[in-house]
Formats: structure tokens, sequence, C-alpha cells
């Protein structure tokens, strides 16, 4: 079991170790691990959602590696082409990318966009801005009706202010997963994680309580705690999931 009280050098050696032995089954390594533990709690977090899929008879395989090397995403800017990505191939036949720090439009009509940390979309599914001028950062984008799924990260304490602010995102990309009936849910036949917030630790009793006020309501996302002691609270059975 690992222990409860690692300090920050602790918790870097323990990311950097699971990353390195995960992405050692697609025979690479990392092309640089962020000094930031909340990046590196962001790859791991990745890795998490990757297994998901193994874990679901899927087949994964890495995309666009530099070097040799995988190429995670640490930040919000950046050109996406010059990053790594998974490929996840289905045993239904579908082919399904998992991208890092990807910037969704939830308009056909407005122009603004939304930086998720991971998001899961249909292969092919990335936009290339053709307007004149536009920053190089900008070129390429997801339109939310290709959102299958997508997750946010959060290095910190489970708070129900972070989970407010998800919210508000999930409502601007996958607004229908906020008025999900019991019945729906209870049958809603599912291949990928539902949209959700991960955090590293335990939840407290406010958590506790939002995550039973957001089922009442309907809501159809996951609040995943404690998944750096726990990991399997990512990839279990039990958690919500979506088409």
């Amino acid at each position: 079991m690992r222990n409860l009280d690692m300090n920050a050098n602790e918790i870097k050696e323990f990311l950097e170790t699971e990353i390195t032995d995960f992405l050692s089954q697609f025979n690479t390594i990392f092309y640089e691990l962020s000094s930031k533990l909340y990046n590196a709690f962001e790859a791991y977090c990745i890795d998490l959602i990757v297994k998901f899929y193994q874990n679901r008879k899927c087949q994964v395989k890495v995309k666009n590696l530099i070097n040799g090397k995988f190429r995670y995403k640490f930040t919000t800017g950046g050109f996406l082409p010059n990053y790594s990505y998974f490929s996840v191939h289905t045993p239904d036949g579908n082919e399904f990318e998992i991208r890092h720090n990807a910037q969704v439009r939830p308009s056909k009509i407005w122009d603004y966009k939304y930086t998720v940390d991971i998001v899961i979309i249909p292969k092919n599914s990335l936009i290339e801005n053709t307007k004149p001028q536009v920053n190089k950062n900008d070129k390429y984008f997801i339109y939310n009706r290709k959102v299958k799924t997508f997750m946010e990260v959060k290095f910190k304490k489970p708070q129900p202010m972070a989970c407010a602010s998800f919210i508000g995102i999930v409502k601007e990309i996958k607004p229908n997963l906020l008025r999900i009936n019991r019945h729906q849910k209870a049958n809603y036949k599912a291949k990928h994680p539902a949209p959700s917030i991960i955090f590293p630790l335990k939840e407290n009793v406010f958590i506790r309580d939002l995550k039973e006020d957001y089922n009442r309501k309907g809501y159809h996302i996951n609040i995943l705690t404690n998944v750096l002691y726990k990991q399997t609270n990512v990839y279990r059975a039990s958690i919500n999931r979506v088409k």
C-alpha cells in the first residue's frame, strides 16, 4: 500500500515510475516530464484512462512519437501535431483518439473554445482552422458534437467549487448529459467513461453530499477521488459511462 503521507519528491518519483512502466508496454518512454506535479499527475491520469479501454479488450497504440518518444502536451497552447496521442481500437471496429490539452469548440457560430485536459474523439475529428492570420496554436480544434467524453484533472483536494466549474464545462460541451433521468441512466449502454473530474486525494463529506445531489439531478458525470492512491477508481466497472 502506498504511503498516504508521501512528500512532493516521493509523489514525483512515484508518478515518473508509473508513467515509465506504463509506456514501456509500447516500447517507448516519455519525451519529457514536466517538473510540475500537477502536470505529471495529468499524464498519470491519461495513462489510467488508457487502461480503462485496455480493460475492455480495446487495442491501444501510441501515435505521433517525437524522436521515438511519447510527448505529452503539458500546455494549453502548443501546436497539436507536435505532440503524441493514443489510438484506441474497440472490439466492434471503431477507432478513437485520446488527446491531451486539445481545444473544443461548442458552437458553429462563435469562435471561442475550451481547452480540456483529456478528450476522447473519433479518429480524424480534428478540424483545421483555415482563417487567415490564425494563431498557430489555435490552428486545430474539435467540435463538441464529435467529443465522446472528456476529463478535467485537478491536483488538489476535492472541492465543491472545482466540481461546480466542471459542471459548467459539461454544460457547454456535452449539455445532454446534465438532463438524464434515472431510468435513462440505468439503461445507458456505454463504452466510454462519462465526463469526469479527477482528484488525487480522498473525498470529504461535502463531496459525498455533492455526488448524491448530482445523481438526484440526473447529471451523468463522474467525480473520481483518491486516484493517486487507488488508480482503479478511474477504470473500475461501476463508473458512469456514455456511448
